[in-house]
């Protein structure tokens, strides 16, 4: 990944035999209305990874946690949810998961950490995680 002043890096994440780069952190992740005005920005600080359980020929459920803070909102003094996109590339390149996740309701300034479920068809192998902005 590719910080806003340009740093690049990754950070290997183990779950038992699945391998996930994730972005250098912290990283600024903006969401924006349909008119392309900035509606809020979070930093994300934390990422990790634990594996939830097996399932049919060994694929593996992947609980994806995410923490962070609200940096901004053009509605200072309402409460809503950071939002988070995502990618998720198998080894050969592959889009094999993407969506969004969604924070609980925080104020600019204030801290949340939450999870979303990754596909449960991981097998054994490396994939790379890529963070965006929403739209």
């Amino acid at each position: 990944g590719t910080a806003a002043s340009g740093v690049k890096g990754s950070v290997l994440v183990v779950v038992h035999d699945v391998t996930v780069s994730t972005p250098s952190l912290p990283i600024t992740i903006n969401t924006y209305d349909y008119d392309d005005n900035l509606q809020s920005a979070c930093s994300i600080t934390g990422i990790s990874f634990e594996s939830t359980y097996f399932k049919y020929d060994d694929d593996l459920s992947v609980k994806m946690w995410i923490q962070g803070k609200k940096t901004y909102d053009q509605e200072p003094s309402i409460s809503s949810e950071c939002e988070v996109g995502y990618k998720l590339y198998d080894s050969n390149g592959i889009v094999i998961e993407s969506g969004t996740f969604y924070s609980d309701s925080v104020l600019p300034g204030e801290k949340f950490r939450g999870y979303t479920y990754l596909g449960t068809d991981m097998k054994e192998g490396t994939y790379r995680l890529v963070l965006m902005d929403v739209t």
